[in-house]
C-alpha cells in the first residue's frame, strides 16, 4: 500500500515537472528564433539603410561639407582603383595596416555616392594591371570617370581628403572658368614683400580648377570668355575713366566681378560704385567682435579697428557659414537713397551692433571711441549688386536670356592676403564661397577639408569641462557598474525563485 501511494505521488509531481520543462525549453527555443529572426532583420535592414555615426567633438572621421557636396552631386559613374604596394614586414597591427586605412578613406567616399566603385590591388600580386595602368609609385589611386581620369601617386604617405576632392572636382568640371587679377593700380598680389601677397588664395583656387592668370582691364583677350570672374584685389590707385567703364559695361552685359576696396585707397573708384547704388560710409570700428591684442602689461584689450564677423546673412554664399572672419580697418558700405533702376543689392555680413564708423583713419588714431556724431552700426562689410539683363530687342525675342551680371564688392583685402588667411578661420573659405557663386559651382559653396592629422589624444585644459568629465567617470564608475550588477543579481534570484 505504502509502495503503490509512493508511486503515485510519485507519479503526480514528476507529470507537472514534466510539463513545465517541456514548455520551459519550448519558450526558450522560440527566444533564441525570435532573437535570431530580429538579428537577421536588422542586418538586412542596416546592410540596405546604414548611416555612419563620429562622436568626435571635431567631427576627426567625417568628410568636409565640401567633399560630400561634390560626392553628391556626381552624374556619372567614378571608378577609383588604388595601386598600394603592400610589405607585410612592416605591418604591425591592424591600425599599421596601410590597405585598411585606405579602404577606409575610399569607403567613406563611396558613403555618400552610389557613383563611386572602389578597389584595392597589390601590384605585386597583379603585375599585368599595375604595368597596363603605368604603377611607378608605392602608392598609386586613380579616378576614373568615362574617358577622364586623374592620379594621385606618393611613397608610401597617406592621402589626405583634400587630395581626393580635387581629383573629384576636375573630374567633374568639362571646363575651367576663368578667373583673372587685375593688375596695373598696385593691387595685392605681387611679389613685392609688402605683406600682401595672395598665394594662399591663389594655391586654393587652383585646386579647385579655375583657370587663373594676372590681366590688365583693358588688354583685348581679358573679357573673351563670358564667364571670366574679374577680381580687383586692393587698388592703390583708382581706375581710367576707360577701365572702369569696360568694367561697368562687363558686369551690366551679365560679367562677374569682385571688388575689394581698401579704406582710404582708390577713393575715387569706391565714389563710382553710386552708380551701382553704393557709397562709402568710413572706416568701421567695432566694440564688441574685434580681434584682442596684448598689452604691455600682459592684459588684453580688444581692437576696435579690426572687426570679426560671427554672424552672416541669408544668401547662398554666407546662409551656412560657420566660421569668424577678420576684416582688419575695413571700409563700410551703405546704400543711397536713390539707387539707380535695374540694379538689386544684397547685404552679405555686417559689424555687430556695437559698432560705429569714423570718417578717417587719421580720426580713428586721434580717437577711436565712439562718439555721438558717430554713425551707428551695425555696418555692412560686404554687398552683392545683381544688375538686371536688358531687354533684348524684338530680332532677338527667342534667343537665349543671359544671366544677370553681379559683383560683390567688400571694404578691405588684407582679409584675403596670406596674412588675413592665416588669421581669419573662415576668411579663405569665405572668399572661395564667392568665387564658387559666380562660377556658379553651387557644389563648392560649403566648408572646405581641414586638417586631419591623426589625434593621439585629447589635453583638457578647460577646469569646468575637466570636472564634467571626472563627474561622467566617477558617475560610471560608482553608479553604473554595481547598479548594472545589482539588478542583474536581483533578476537571477527572482528567476529562480519562480522555480
Amino acid at each position: 500500500m505504502n509502495f503503490s501511494f509512493g508511486n503515485r505521488a510519485s507519479a503526480s509531481t514528476e507529470l507537472p515537472m514534466q510539463q513545465f520543462r517541456r514548455s520551459y525549453a519550448s519558450g526558450s527555443v522560440v527566444l533564441v528564433l525570435t532573437v535570431g529572426l530580429a538579428i537577421a532583420i536588422l542586418n538586412w535592414l542596416g546592410s540596405r539603410h546604414h548611416h555612419y555615426f563620429d562622436l568626435t567633438p571635431d567631427r576627426h572621421f567625417s568628410l568636409s561639407e565640401q567633399t560630400i557636396k561634390v560626392i553628391e552631386h556626381l552624374a556619372v559613374p567614378v571608378n577609383v582603383t588604388a595601386y598600394l604596394v603592400i610589405n607585410d614586414k612592416n605591418i604591425l597591427s591592424s591600425r599599421d595596416d596601410p590597405r585598411k586605412r585606405l579602404s577606409e578613406q575610399l569607403g567613406q567616399l563611396a558613403y555618400y555616392s552610389k557613383q563611386i566603385h572602389f578597389e584595392i590591388i597589390d601590384p605585386n600580386t597583379d603585375p599585368q594591371r599595375a604595368i597596363a595602368a603605368n604603377i611607378k609609385k608605392p602608392q598609386t589611386v586613380i579616378f576614373q570617370q568615362g574617358d577622364r581620369s586623374t592620379r594621385l601617386e606618393n611613397d608610401g604617405t597617406e592621402f589626405t581628403e583634400q587630395e581626393f576632392l580635387q581629383s573629384l572636382i576636375k573630374l567633374s568640371r568639362d571646363t575651367k572658368t576663368p578667373v583673372r587679377f587685375v593688375i596695373g593700380h598696385g593691387e595685392a598680389g605681387s611679389d613685392r614683400g609688402d605683406g600682401r601677397s595672395l598665394a594662399e588664395v591663389k594655391k586654393a583656387l587652383q585646386e579647385q580648377s579655375y583657370d587663373l592668370s594676372d590681366d590688365r582691364l583693358l588688354s583685348d583677350h581679358v573679357l573673351d570668355d563670358q564667364r571670366t570672374i574679374l577680381i580687383i584685389a586692393g587698388p592703390v590707385k583708382d581706375l581710367l575713366d576707360p577701365e572702369w567703364s569696360r568694367l561697368d559695361s562687363y558686369v551690366r552685359s551679365g560679367g562677374k566681378a569682385i571688388l575689394l576696396l581698401d579704406v582710404e585707397q582708390a577713393n575715387a573708384t569706391s565714389q563710382r560704385l553710386v552708380a551701382w547704388g553704393l557709397k562709402p560710409v568710413g572706416v568701421a570700428l567695432d566694440g564688441k567682435n574685434a580681434v584682442p591684442e596684448l598689452l604691455s602689461d600682459l592684459t588684453l584689450r580688444r581692437n576696435p579697428a579690426i572687426p570679426v564677423v560671427t554672424q552672416y546673412e541669408s544668401h547662398d554664399i554666407v546662409r551656412d557659414f560657420k566660421y569668424d572672419t577678420i576684416f582688419p580697418l575695413a571700409r563700410a558700405w551703405g546704400e543711397i537713397d536713390h539707387p539707380p533702376s535695374g540694379t538689386r543689392r544684397t547685404v552679405l555680413f555686417r559689424t555687430s551692433d556695437d559698432s560705429w564708423a569714423k570718417s578717417s583713419i587719421a580720426v580713428v588714431n586721434a580717437n577711436p571711441r565712439k562718439l555721438t556724431e558717430d554713425l551707428a552700426g551695425p555696418l555692412a562689410l560686404s554687398y552683392l549688386v545683381t544688375f538686371d539683363t536688358p531687354p533684348k530687342p524684338p530680332i532677338q525675342e527667342n534667343a537665349p536670356s543671359s544671366p544677370p551680371g553681379e559683383a560683390i564688392v567688400v571694404g578691405d583685402v588684407d582679409w584675403i592676403c596670406d596674412q588675413g588667411v592665416h588669421q581669419g578661420p573662415g576668411n579663405l573659405d569665405l572668399f572661395l564661397n564667392m568665387v564658387s557663386y559666380l562660377a556658379k559651382d553651387t557644389d563648392l559653396i560649403s566648408i572646405r577639408p581641414k586638417d586631419n592629422t591623426f589625434k593621439e589624444g585629447v589635453l583638457l585644459t578647460d577646469t569646468d569641462k575637466m570636472d564634467q568629465y571626472h563627474g561622467l567617470i566617477n558617475a560610471f564608475a560608482l553608479l553604473f557598474l554595481p547598479g548594472s550588477g545589482i539588478v542583474t543579481g536581483i533578476i537571477v534570484w527572482w528567476r529562480r525563485r519562480g522555480l
